[in-house]
């Protein structure tokens, strides 16, 4: 493969140069569908907020409507401490003052709640921005990364592999067959030029050697071998001797043991004999003395 790779350096170049640039649209492509993305959801975004913004407006410009609205001066009447009818002024907030102000409180109420819901899908597409952002970097890093690796070895080898099987690029798979067959035939050449010719006195030389090389090989492993089978001989013969020098010593302790047995048994029996005597010579005093327990 090396000097492939040299022969073709040119060819695998400019493969590699197309990989890079297929590379490149791939993540272009990615790039700009992560980027329509983040984009369509920033508009949603937007939109969002231009929404919300009318909401609040809304509830502000109501707000200001019923703040509007200012005490007037009504006249009243009512009796003194006298009983005696008489006549006030008094300020009071006109009857559209409580229309303006409920008017507020409704719309507030219900844009408040449009407001919190566009909150809420703002919030999630914040989310999903940062989750595409997260993606196109991952984009960027693959790319990058994939980028540097095809500027190793493997990489020259695929794209060497894709150039010999490419159907327009035949001259470069027959070169390589080519270029392997000679190789092949570099190196099994001294093995076929040896087959070829006959032995010389090299040949005849170099095989003396081999076969005296062989023999005193063998002459050492036979002396080695021999060597062991006497010490196996010397092992084996001094392992019968310890065995029979413990054979003794074990029957010698059992002719003890046996003679001590038979000493005991001996003192066991004149002792027994001893008893019976003793035993027979009180019984005959108690007959002797008592005649009639014995006779009943």
């Amino acid at each position: 493969y090396p000097l492939e790779l040299k022969l073709f350096e040119d060819s695998i170049n400019e493969r590699i140069e197309l990989m890079k640039a297929d590379a490149l649209t791939s993540y272009n492509v990615s790039l700009d569908a992560s980027f329509s993305k983040i984009n369509a959801n920033e508009m949603k975004g937007n939109t969002m907020e231009s929404k919300k913004t009318n909401f609040q407006n809304e509830i502000d410009a109501t707000y200001d409507d019923w703040q509007k609205i200012k005490k007037v001066a009504y006249k009243g009447t009512k009796l003194d401490e006298d009983g005696k009818k008489i006549t006030y002024t008094y300020l009071a907030y006109p009857p559209e003052y409580k229309e303006k102000q409920n008017k507020y409180l409704e719309v507030k109420e219900r844009n408040q709640l449009e407001i919190d819901n566009i909150n809420i899908k703002i919030k999630e597409l914040d989310q999903k921005i940062k989750n595409d952002e997260t993606v196109k970097n991952g984009f960027k890093d693959t790319h990058t990364a994939s980028t540097k690796a095809l500027n190793d070895l493997s990489a020259r080898m695929e794209a060497f592999s894709e150039l010999k099987a490419d159907p327009k690029k035949k001259s470069i798979a027959t070169a390589s067959l080519f270029i392997m067959i000679l190789l092949v035939i570099i190196e099994i050449s001294p093995v076929l030029f040896k087959m070829m010719i006959a032995s010389g006195d090299y040949d005849v030389i170099l095989k003396s050697e081999k076969n005296e090389i062989e023999m005193a090989e063998i002459v050492r492993i036979s002396e080695k071998n021999d060597w062991a089978n006497t010490e196996i001989t010397k092992m084996v013969e001094e392992n019968k001797k310890k065995i029979a020098e413990k054979q003794n010593e074990l029957n010698t302790e059992l002719a003890s043991n046996e003679e001590l047995l038979r000493s005991i048994a001996k003192a066991q029996s004149e002792i027994a004999q001893v008893a019976i005597q003793k035993w027979k010579d009180k019984e005959i005093e108690k007959a002797g003395n008592n005649p009639s327990d014995i006779i009943q």
